[in-house]
């Protein structure tokens, strides 16, 4: 979570560089869960997160190690 006054500045994108460059170095897959309504899974699809599922509230995304 990145506080509103720090948004649209990379952070978020950056941190998630470095999980996904820390699971990647071990062969693991990322997982995450998104409220529906947080603008950030455009963000999550961008770098690779693909829906597994969903219940009422969220979706439920993976990235697989490349």
């Amino acid at each position: 979570f990145v506080d509103a006054p720090s948004q649209r500045r990379g952070i978020g994108s950056e941190v998630l560089r470095r999980v996904i460059d820390d699971a990647a170095a071990d062969r693991r897959a990322v997982v995450l869960g998104v409220m529906k309504r947080n603008p950030a899974k455009a963000l999550y699809e961008c770098f690779g997160f693909r829906v597994t599922h969903e219940d009422n509230y969220k979706f439920y995304m993976r990235r697989e190690p490349d």
